[in-house]
This record gives C-alpha cells, sequence and structure tokens, in this order.
C-alpha cells in the first residue's frame, strides 16, 4: 500500500489557515507581502505537514482563488492552489499556468483533500519549480470539464529562496527541489487511490 502524504485532517487545517490569511490579509496580498510558512501536526502522530502559503492578488484574482502553496511532499515538493470552491474529488482538472510574459503552459492536475485544493502532477510540479525560480509573477487558471474553475495571480517574491529554505524544513537533498510527490487522498476523506491523469 501506498503511504499517504499527510492525514485528511491536517491538510483541512492547512486549507483553514490559508483561508483565514485570505481574509485578513487580502490587502497586503496586492502589495507582494511575503511567503508565510505554515507547519501543522499530524493528527495521527507521523510526521508535521510543512507548507509556504503565498495569498493571491486580490487585484487581479476571481474571488474563488486564495493562495499558491508549495510543500514538503515524499522526496520533494508539492506545488498546490487553494480555493474558495471545490472540486468533486474524482474529476480531473487541469491548471494552465503563466510565468512573466511567458506562453501559458497547460499541466495535468489532481483533485486533493480537502477538496478545496488542486495539485499539479509531479512531472508538471517539477517543470513549475524549475521555470517560477527565473521569474516574478505566476498566473494560473484552473480548468475542470472544459470550463474555467477560477483564476488568480500570486506575486513570486523571491521564490529562489523560498524553496532553498523550504528544502531545509523538509529535509531535502538540493536534488529534490525538481520533484514533487504523487497526490494521494486520505482514507477519511474518501479514497487511497492516486487520481487518473489528464488526457
Amino acid at each position: 500500500m501506498t503511504k499517504l502524504l499527510t492525514s485528511g485532517r491536517a491538510a483541512a487545517r492547512i486549507i483553514a489557515t490559508v483561508l483565514a490569511f485570505a481574509a485578513a490579509g487580502g490587502a497586503l496580498a496586492a502589495e507582494g507581502s511575503g511567503w508565510r510558512l505554515l507547519r501543522t501536526p499530524d493528527p495521527r502522530g507521523g510526521s508535521d505537514l510543512v507548507s509556504t502559503v503565498k495569498i493571491a492578488d486580490t487585484l487581479r484574482s476571481g474571488p474563488d482563488f486564495a493562495a499558491l502553496m508549495v510543500r514538503c511532499g515524499q522526496g520533494g515538493l508539492d506545488v498546490v492552489l487553494a480555493l474558495i470552491v471545490p472540486i468533486p474529488p474524482r474529476d480531473r482538472p487541469q491548471i494552465e499556468w503563466r510565468l512573466d510574459d511567458r506562453p501559458p503552459v497547460k499541466a495535468r492536475a489532481a483533485v486533493l483533500l480537502p477538496p478545496t485544493t488542486v495539485g499539479l502532477m509531479p512531472e508538471d510540479a517539477a517543470v513549475f519549480l524549475q521555470a517560477a525560480a527565473r521569474a516574478r509573477r505566476a498566473a494560473f487558471r484552473v480548468i475542470n470539464g472544459g470550463a474555467d474553475v477560477t483564476a488568480g495571480e500570486v506575486d513570486l517574491g523571491d521564490f529562489p529562496a523560498m524553496i532553498r529554505d523550504l528544502s531545509v524544513q523538509c529535509r531535502l537533498p538540493p536534488a529534490g527541489l525538481t520533484g514533487a510527490a504523487p497526490f494521494l487522498a486520505a482514507p477519511e476523506f474518501g479514497g487511497a487511490s492516486a487520481p487518473r491523469s489528464v488526457q
């Protein structure tokens, strides 16, 4: 059986914190507020869930787009978008991302738990992490069933420094910075099978 990333309850607490930041500090986001380090204990006694979060630029984002998260995975880093609106767990959304004025990239995604989060699949997360190290802003569009769900922008700030600091928290070797862990659902939120790739 594949080891789960984290418990659903721990993930839910992370998202609740993200949404609280979005509600309390949205005005600061447009001014380029910094990355926030979040550490949430696993109620089952496992390792803490460690994430860095950047609240969306509220002036350039839809009301259902909350934040960009980069978090510790199994041997790499996960790239996750926190939304206000849930997506059905078995759907297969896509994330279109664009860095600065570069052409957009459409990537495969998975609905995580809680279902107000979607994450890039491992190989696509690796591409994003490498490219974002040389960018100032990231724009995202979440697509599900051919229709737009929401869109938003994030000021990346000092993205390379954030990745270096997070890698220390995650205890990752330098080579681990370009990978991302599989996205799996915790049993208490409805399943433990890996999501299928978007066709």
